[in-house]
């Protein structure tokens, strides 16, 4: 009754007072005091309906008054005005969306507050509370392990039963990883924005055709040793330890104490992306200079590394020790001991943080829900995509090899015998091994696909295709098998099913918010990243600002211009003036 009413007063631009609210009765007049409108009602008895026994819809007021907040626009009344469009999980509804939405369809002024208001009461109705999503938690996940078969999860409760972590991987992620996709996982972590704070793990795996493939993601309660140390036990009970296994993340430590403890045999290598960063923030010129830190970063033999790095070395002085200390084996293609198939950044896993920035403010469920939807999706159209491909090979991976196939033209081919060959570059020789795969410049044992002399080669040899010569990782069948399989949805949790056995209770975790606004940081720095220092804009010093600057201020433009000079500064730090003429004079004086 007071939903019906309060929407017909913002539809018909006026306001109501309420005279009398009880369970059984409820009687509202106008708001201005000599106005006859009047609406009064009773509950029917033994019912939740209610009765309208008088209404006067008749305004006697005069209309011209205006009051400049509406008393009734409340976050109930709009909440359920908006609930539409917050049940349209494609839409990222913001305030002042809100706030511009009711000035075009209603016709009413609000606040970002009342906007703000209204869409927290529209998400817990849509959502529920905070609390009743973490203990519907165990419930989700038995729904999510009953309708795909495979699935992983876990939830992780202190002693008094309140959440702590919890962990999801899809059964068709599991078995994708295991049988069609790279051994190299990018794992990363991103700070949840609702009312719970916490963190979100990542691990991340990249398909035929170099794109995302999320393996599994969990939520803790904060970024530390102990909290990867269980999600990364939790990822060794899916997928064991597959020979080769290689992980990349940023210089976090407790990732790196973490992968030593879980996965000894393990390889872990740097982001470059990520030591770029610390470079730069230790030595500016690193900004200038990423072409050639790229180069550095990606070569292929330990000379060409050698080399590249004695430049780098001097052009960066200062940031370059730091790239020592890491350790090369860390971030070079060069001296890493394992295979990443040219993987050289996070950027994948960053990728996925910045597509859920919004999902990182939902209830736990709804996050969870939320990564499930999305990778469902993932697995559809890629899925339906693949089926129209003609080609042996994805339309990423045919690029790389085609441009190595125009760069071998060009290329001299000697046979040496057994399956050896010579060929002869235009920048420097290369030695091929045919039978074992392999080539002097390693680009072909790195990176997976054929380089340029042995796709020269297959030249030399009549080969009409050089398919055979590409790892089975990147081909369209290995891409197919990986999303042939569907994600069904847990379903609505009216329709969930209930297991006979008791499921855990979880409650909310304790949290204890700082004083104070909090940050909206969209990216947690990495260890060893300094922030960039501001400098001041006067004098170019980075130890105080303007409005603290000591130097003398500049002198005005316009008072120069009104003077007749002009001040100049020289490369002394001295100033000249400028004297300034008038033009118009007899020149025969």
């Amino acid at each position: 009754m007071t939903l019906a009413i309060g929407r017909k007063t913002l539809e018909e631009g006026f306001q109501f007072r309420v005279e009398r609210s009880s369970k059984s009765r409820y009687d509202v007049r106008c708001v201005q005091p000599n106005c006859n409108w009047r609406i009064y009602a009773v509950c029917i008895q033994n019912t939740t309906m209610f009765h309208v026994r008088n209404m006067n819809d008749v305004h006697t007021c005069s209309r011209t008054q205006m009051n400049p907040n509406h008393r009734n626009a409340n976050s109930r009344v709009l909440g359920h005005i908006i609930l539409p469009k917050v049940r349209d999980e494609s839409r990222k509804i913001r305030g002042k969306d809100i706030v511009n939405d009711m000035k075009v369809d209603m016709h009413l002024n609000i606040s970002y507050w009342q906007a703000w208001r209204a869409k927290a009461y529209a998400l817990t109705i849509v959502q529920g509370t905070p609390e009743e999503s973490f203990s519907r938690l165990p419930a989700f996940f038995y729904n999510l392990e009953l309708n795909n078969p495979g699935t992983f999860t876990r939830i992780k409760t202190d002693n008094t039963g309140r959440f702590e972590m919890c962990f999801a991987a899809l059964g068709c992620s599991i078995r994708s990883f295991l049988g069609h996709l790279r051994r190299v996982l990018i794992i990363d972590d991103a700070h949840l924005k609702g009312p719970y704070l916490g963190t979100m793990f990542l691990a991340i795996a990249m398909d035929a055709n170099n794109q995302i493939v999320p393996v599994a993601f969990g939520v803790g309660r904060s970024e530390s040793g102990e909290t990867w140390t269980w999600f990364l036990t939790m990822l060794k009970e899916c997928i064991q330890e597959p020979e080769g296994l290689v992980f990349i993340s940023d210089r976090a430590l407790s990732i790196s104490q973490a992968i030593n403890t879980v996965y000894p045999n393990a390889h872990h290598s740097l982001c470059c992306r990520h030591l770029l960063m610390n470079v730069k923030s230790r030595d500016s010129r690193a900004k200038f200079r990423k072409g050639m830190f790229w180069k550095t970063c990606k070569a292929y033999t330990e000379e060409d590394f050698e080399r590249k790095m004695e430049v780098l070395r001097r052009v960066i002085p200062v940031g370059a020790p730091l790239m020592d200390a890491v350790g090369k084996e860390k971030w070079s293609q060069a001296y890493f001991p394992g295979m990443r198939y040219n993987i050289m950044t996070s950027n994948s896993a960053e990728s996925v943080n910045a597509l859920s920035r919004f999902a990182r403010k939902l209830h736990i469920v709804s996050l969870m829900d939320y990564f499930r939807e999305f990778q469902q999706d993932w697995y559809s159209i890629r899925r339906n995509k693949a089926a129209r491909w003609v080609n042996a090979l994805p339309p990423k991976i045919e690029i790389i090899v085609r441009r190595r196939q125009v760069k071998s033209e060009r290329f001299i081919v000697h046979e040496i015998g057994y399956g050896l060959y010579e060929v002869q570059d235009s920048r420097k020789d290369a030695k091929v091994d045919y039978h074992r795969y392999s080539c002097s410049c390693r680009k072909w044992q790195i990176s997976g696909l054929p380089c340029s002399h042995a796709i020269a080669v297959a030249r030399h040899e009549r080969c009409t295709d050089v398919i055979h010569l590409v790892s089975p990782y990147f081909k369209a069948d290995n891409f197919r098998a990986t999303y042939s399989e569907v994600i069904h949805p847990p379903g609505h949790p009216d329709t969930w099913v209930v297991p006979d056995t008791p499921l855990m209770t979880v409650k909310p975790p304790v949290y204890k918010r700082r004083a104070g606004r909090p940050s909206n940081h969209d990216r947690i720095p990495s260890r060893g990243e300094d922030p960039t220092p501001r400098r001041c804009t006067r004098c170019g010093e980075i130890r105080h600002t303007r409005t603290q600057c000591q130097a003398p201020a500049p002198v005005n433009r316009g008072s120069q211009r009104a003077s007749g000079s002009r001040t100049n500064t020289d490369d002394y730090g001295g100033t000249y003036r400028h004297q300034t003429f008038d033009l118009n004079v007899d020149l025969n004086e």
